[in-house]
């Protein structure tokens, strides 16, 4: 068991910050692996690579190092209702999940200042809105461009239409050249438990502060966005469809379809046959814990893989000593996994629930609404050459030759980037025991 075991991330907050403050801890303790691990000893699981590299995370109590197991959320979270809730007037939902979010708004004391990672969606925008219905001050505002292209600069532009609208002041965090860099540093930072978030190390240098930091984490995930749930063709159908169809999305959408880009490239003792076997099992055992819920493969994609990341990057990775999530209470979970199954799939939910309850703001187009992106953010490719020249030679043993050519002369998507660097990160530490830190690995910027 993962030692300084987190509180229980569930807990309804106190009317205080200790609620915050203690899952700030909670999270770095889970995020913190590396000198754990290499206090143990502990060599690399082949098998969660593997895990991570397909789903992008763990699940369950999977850990990336030998004898380090990783607590699961789920005994918390399958303790709310499982009878889908009713309701008289869709009103009322749309009114209820505004409340809960000011609820936990409302647990920060009215002088202290606050900042926003301001997106282009809808979390964040809904987070921002209940912070002035309290009748707080504006919040620092700061948005990030990430790595996805179109979408941060659609995300970027959204951003900036809603600070204009509310004449605010709006920081624009820009990206280093070189994704290979920042990935490998947030992996020393989050001890290799996912692929995601890199972006986040630049975003996190400009929210520092000694403000409250308002995250809206998971809110996709639990009202009908998350991927799982909105490619699945039955989410439209007005009652739920049978759990075997489910179970066979599951593992077409986290086993199938990402092995589709691993198998051109990936070594081959990492996506055996029984390998890739014993990931489905554990995942169709996971999931079969979640099928008296009206949503389940919400609530498992929240449960055992969105809440992992969490503690990885908003609590993990930003430095702010409050760090406030208004889609992560106990409160917001009973109502958002007891909702009927109509309900939880409407990908609209939320959008909906903002133009009803604030519809001052409803004419603001969220990101993914936007037609035409502005020119996309594009890496440096020179130095991303150079940085993959470094990487090279780690993986080069480890893959078949035409396995290793792939990589060569392959566009580099995010997801390659990702998963190659992962994967140079797991043999280095099976070889020393230990990651150096990117500028050490890589050298100079530049160089």
């Amino acid at each position: 068991m993962l030692a300084n075991e987190p509180v229980d991330d569930l807990l309804s907050p106190a009317d205080s910050l200790d609620y915050w403050r203690q899952r700030k801890a909670a999270g770095l303790a889970r995020a913190n692996l590396l000198p754990l691990a290499a206090e143990l000893g502990a060599g690399i699981n082949w098998l969660t690579i593997t895990a991570i590299l397909l789903i992008g995370e763990p699940f369950e109590g999977l850990s990336p190092f030998n004898g380090i197991s990783l607590r699961a959320f789920s005994e918390d979270v399958l303790s709310a209702p499982r009878e889908p809730q009713r309701y008289r007037r869709i009103e009322d939902l749309y009114e209820r999940l505004d409340e809960i979010v000011r609820g936990a708004i409302r647990l920060i004391p009215e002088d202290m200042p606050a900042v926003i990672g301001l997106s282009g969606g809808r979390d964040s925008r809904h987070i921002l809105f209940a912070h002035l219905a309290e009748g707080r001050p504006l919040p620092r505002l700061v948005t990030a461009r990430h790595f996805i292209n179109g979408l941060s600069e659609r995300d970027l532009a959204a951003a900036q239409m809603v600070a204009a609208r509310l004449g605010a002041p709006h920081t624009v965090v820009d990206q280093p050249g070189d994704r290979f860099r920042p990935e490998w540093d947030k992996n020393l930072m989050i001890g290799l438990q996912n692929l995601q978030h890199s972006w986040g190390i630049a975003l996190a240098r400009e929210l520092a502060g000694p403000e409250a930091l308002y995250d809206g984490l998971s809110g996709g995930i639990l009202f009908g966005r998350g991927r799982s749930v909105a490619s699945f063709p039955g989410r439209a159908e007005p009652r739920r469809p049978p759990f075997a169809d489910m179970r066979a999305h599951l593992l077409k959408m986290l086993v199938d379809r990402p092995l589709e880009l691993l198998r051109p490239w990936a070594p081959p003792h990492l996506i055996s046959p029984e390998v890739l076997q014993t990931i489905r099992d554990m995942l169709l055992t996971s999931f079969s814990r979640y099928e008296q819920f009206p949503n389940p493969l919400s609530l498992f994609s929240y449960d055992q893989l969105t809440r992992r990341i969490t503690p990885h990057f908003t609590f993990g990775m930003m430095p702010n000593e409050v760090v406030v999530c208004p889609y992560d209470t106990r409160e917001m979970l009973h109502f958002a996994f007891s909702l009927p199954w109509e309900v939880s799939c409407d990908w609209r939910f939320q959008d909906k629930a903002l133009a009803h309850c604030y519809p001052q703001y409803a004419d603001l187009p969220f990101g993914s609404d936007l037609e035409t992106p502005p020119p996309a953010w594009t890496p440096d490719e020179q130095s991303e050459a150079a940085s993959w020249g470094r990487l090279r030679p780690l993986l080069a043993p480890r893959l078949s030759p035409a396995g290793l050519e792939y990589l060569d002369k392959s566009p580099r998507s995010l997801r390659t980037v990702q998963s190659a660097t992962l994967l140079a990160q797991a043999y280095f530490w099976d070889e020393h025991g230990y990651l150096p830190d990117a500028a050490t690995f890589f050298g100079p910027e530049g160089a």
